[in-house]
Formats: C-alpha cells, sequence, structure tokens
C-alpha cells in the first residue's frame, strides 16, 4: 500500500485512496477491538484467578492476530496486586496497537488533513495509557 500512496501523492489526488484507507481501518478497528478486549478479559482473569479463562483464539485469529504467542495470553496471567498484573504475550498485543490506530487515522488524513492535525498530538498519550495498562512480557 505503502508504493501506491507514494505513487498517488505525487500525483496529487491522495482521495482515490479513501475507499482503500477506509477499508483497512475497518480491519484495524477489529484488531484492535479484540486486542483491548484480551487486555480486559487478562485482568478479569488477573482478579479471578479460580474461573475458566476465557480463550478469545477465534475472535483473535478472524481479526487476524495468529501469533501463537497470544494463545496463552488470557490464561497464563499473574496478578502482581490489585492494580498490576503479568500476561504472557500482552507486550505483542499491545505492539500492534499503534499501527492500528495508525491504519484507523489514514482516512482522517487524507479527507481533513486540518482536523488530522488537531488529533494527531493525541497519539502519544493513548500509546502511554496503553503500554501502562499491564506490565508485558
Amino acid at each position: 500500500m505503502v508504493g501506491k500512496v507514494e505513487i498517488v501523492e505525487r500525483l496529487g489526488e491522495r482521495a482515490v485512496l479513501l475507499p482503500a484507507l477506509l477499508e483497512a481501518a475497518l480491519v484495524a478497528n477489529d484488531r484492535l477491538k479484540i486486542r483491548l478486549t484480551m487486555l480486559q478479559e487478562a485482568a478479569a482473569q488477573a482478579l479471578r484467578p479460580g474461573r475458566a479463562p476465557l480463550s478469545l483464539e477465534a475472535e483473535r485469529r478472524a481479526a487476524g492476530l495468529a501469533d501463537p504467542a497470544l494463545d496463552s495470553l488470557i490464561s497464563g496471567v499473574q496478578s502482581l496486586d490489585a492494580e498490576a498484573f503479568l500476561a504472557p504475550g500482552a507486550a505483542r498485543l499491545a505492539a500492534g496497537l499503534a499501527g492500528d490506530l495508525a491504519a484507523m487515522f489514514a482516512p482522517v488524513e487524507v479527507a481533513d488533513s486540518e482536523q488530522a492535525a488537531t488529533l494527531k498530538p493525541l497519539w502519544p498519550a493513548l500509546g502511554a495509557a496503553a503500554a501502562t495498562a499491564c506490565i508485558c512480557w
């Protein structure tokens, strides 16, 4: 996709990319939702370790997250205290958040660059919030 973007930018017609960017944004949105759901489930499992862990494997794979390192994210979680937990594979899961957000933001940059310029400074705060949500390994 980057090659197309560069060619179209040189031609000055970025708007023709909007349909493909919107499609990619919707796929990224599905991935982002499952990433966050898995982190929520890991936190819930850490708080109630006696319950049967929810897998979410089918949903995760359907969203394009097939990394086997994510298989034990929820079932292997360990509570550190009331506010922190260790979750195997969470670092890999969280690492994809930035890419998903970028894909979701791309259509906004094309459709309304002025609005995009006001929103883009919020990205570092989103990344920091995701990073502090859990202690990842």
